[in-house]
C-alpha cells in the first residue's frame, strides 16, 4: 500500500484476494470504525440496508504494482508496457464502487461491489493486517464523509446521476435492438436454427403434445440421447467408431458423477443410481455454453415413465437447445423444455436483455432483477458501447437522503 488511503488498484486487489468464505476481513469496532458507522447511521436505510457510491482515485503508477517485480516475472517487457497496462486497466482518474452496509444483532457488515466484505465486531482477535485495516477504514471514512456532506448540500444524487458510469448501472435492452447493433449475433442464431424450425419448436414443445414417456431407461439409453444432441449440432465425433458413452465422456461436464460405474444396460441400476442421489446437477450438463453455463439433459422419472428435460445454456446457445430439442423429438424421445416459451421469444427477437453492473456475475451472483420476466443478462459491452447505452432503458438510480427532523429516529444499534 502506498498511502493512508486506498487507490483503485489497491481496492481491486483486495477484491481479488477475497476469502472463500465470508467475511473477507474482520475488524474491531474501534474509534475509526465507530466514526464510519456513525456517518452511515445518518443515511435513511432501504429495507435495512444503506447504499452509497464511493470513489477511489487511480493514484500513482506504484499503486498498480511494482515494475521491477512484474518485469522479473516476465509479465512486462519494459516500462512502457507496464505503463500501458496501468492506463488500460484504469483509463479514468477515478473508479466507482458500490458500498452496502447493514447491521444484524451486534455485528456491522459492509461490502464493496458485493465482492469484498468486512465485518466489524465489538470483540475480536488482533487483525491479521492492522496497517491494511487502517488504510481500508480511513478510505471508507473519507469517502462516506464526502457522500454525507454532498447529501447535506443536496448534490449527491445529482452527482451520481450525472457521473456514475453506465457500466455500473442496470437497464433493459430489447433483443431486436441488440441484433441491430450486433448483426453477427443475429446471423449466428439464424445459421443454427431456421424460421421454419422456430415455428415447429413452438408448435411441438411450447405446450404441444409430447412423445410417449419411456417405460425403462438405462445408462446407455441416456448416452444415446446425448449423442442425438451432439450429432444434431454438428459436433465432431470424439474418435472413429466412438460409442455413445464415449461422446458423453468427451463433451459432458467432467465434474459430474459418472454413471459409468454402474451396469450400463441395467434400467434398475440406473433408476436406483438416480433415486439414491448419487447423480448430481453436473452429471446432466452435457455441453458447455458461454461463461459458466451448460446445456443440460436430465432424465426425469414420473408416473408414466421417463422423459428427457432439456435446459439451455446462456445465449446464444438457446438456438442450439431448440435444434437439439427438435432432434430428440424427431427421434421419438419424450422431451420437455421448461424454457420453451422463453427460447421461442428469444429466437423471434421478442424478449429483452437485462444489462447488469460489470461486477455482477450470474449465475454465481443472485440477480434480483427489477423485471422478473428477464432471464438473459449481460454487462455493458466494450464494443459499440455508446450505441448500447443509447438504446438501453436505464432504471432510475435509488435516491439517497439523510435523516431529518420529520423522520423516525434511527434505532439501529
Amino acid at each position: 500500500m502506498t498511502n493512508a488511503t486506498l487507490y483503485a488498484p489497491e481496492v481491486d486487489e483486495l477484491m481479488r484476494m477475497r476469502n472463500a468464505g465470508s467475511p473477507d476481513f474482520i475488524l474491531p469496532l474501534d474509534l475509526h470504525a465507530q466514526a464510519l458507522v456513525a456517518l452511515l447511521h445518518g443515511i435513511v436505510p432501504d429495507h435495512g440496508t444503506r447504499v452509497l457510491w464511493i470513489r477511489a482515485e487511480r493514484g500513482p503508477i506504484e499503486a498498480f504494482g511494482s515494475f521491477e517485480e512484474l518485469h522479473a516475472d516476465g509479465l512486462v517487457d519494459d516500462y512502457d508496457e507496464f505503463r500501458s497496462q496501468w492506463l488500460a486497466g484504469y483509463p479514468d482518474p477515478e473508479q466507482w464502487y458500490e458500498l452496502r452496509y447493514d447491521e444484524q444483532d451486534d455485528t456491522s457488515r459492509l461490502s464493496i461491489n458485493d465482492r469484498f466484505t468486512v465485518r466489524f465486531v465489538k470483540t475480536t482477535s488482533v487483525c491479521a493486517d492492522p496497517a491494511l485495516g487502517l488504510q481500508l477504514v480511513s478510505w471508507l471514512v473519507s469517502e462516506v464523509e464526502r457522500c454525507v456532506r454532498e447529501c447535506a448540500q443536496g448534490t449527491y444524487n445529482d452527482t451520481i446521476r450525472e457521473r456514475l458510469p453506465f457500466s455500473l448501472r442496470t437497464g433493459v435492452l430489447s433483443r431486436k435492438a441488440y441484433w441491430r447493433i450486433f448483426p453477427e449475433s443475429h446471423a449466428y442464431f439464424r445459421h443454427v436454427i431456421s424460421d421454419e424450425d422456430i415455428d415447429r419448436f413452438s408448435l411441438l414443445l411450447d405446450g404441444g403434445p409430447m412423445n410417449a414417456p419411456l417405460p425403462t431407461l438405462c445408462a446407455n439409453g441416456y448416452y444415446d440421447a446425448c449423442r442425438i444432441v451432439f450429432s444434431s449440432l454438428g459436433i465432431a465425433e470424439p474418435a472413429a467408431g466412438a460409442a455413445s458413452a464415449d461422446w458423453y465422456a468427451a463433451y459432458a461436464n467432467p465434474r459430474g458423477a459418472s454413471p459409468r460405474i454402474i451396469d450400463q444396460e441395467s434400467p434398475g441400476e440406473f433408476a436406483s443410481w438416480i433415486a439414491d442421489g448419487r447423480a448430481d446437477d453436473h452429471t446432466w450438463q452435457i455441453l458447455p455454453g458461454p461463461g459458466f453455463s451448460w446445456m443440460a439433459l436430465e432424465p426425469v422419472h414420473g408416473e408414466r415413465g421417463w422423459t428427457m428435460e432439456l435446459r439451455s445454456a446462456d445465449y446464444p446457445m438457446s438456438a442450439c437447445a431448440m435444434r437439439a430439442a427438435l432432434a430428440l423429438h424427431d427421434a421419438g424421445l419424450p422431451v420437455r423444455v421448461p424454457q420453451a416459451h422463453t427460447l421461442a421469444c428469444t429466437a423471434r427477437g421478442e424478449d429483452r436483455i437485462g444489462i447488469l453492473p460489470q461486477y455482477v456475475m450470474p449465475p454465481y451472483d443472485d440477480v434480483a432483477f427489477p423485471d422478473p420476466t428477464i432471464v438473459d443478462y449481460l454487462a455493458l459491452p466494450y464494443d459499440h458501447t455508446q450505441e448500447v447505452i443509447r438504446h438501453t432503458q436505464w432504471y432510475p438510480l435509488p435516491q439517497v437522503r439523510l435523516f431529518d427532523i420529520h423522520d423516525a429516529p434511527d434505532t439501529t444499534p
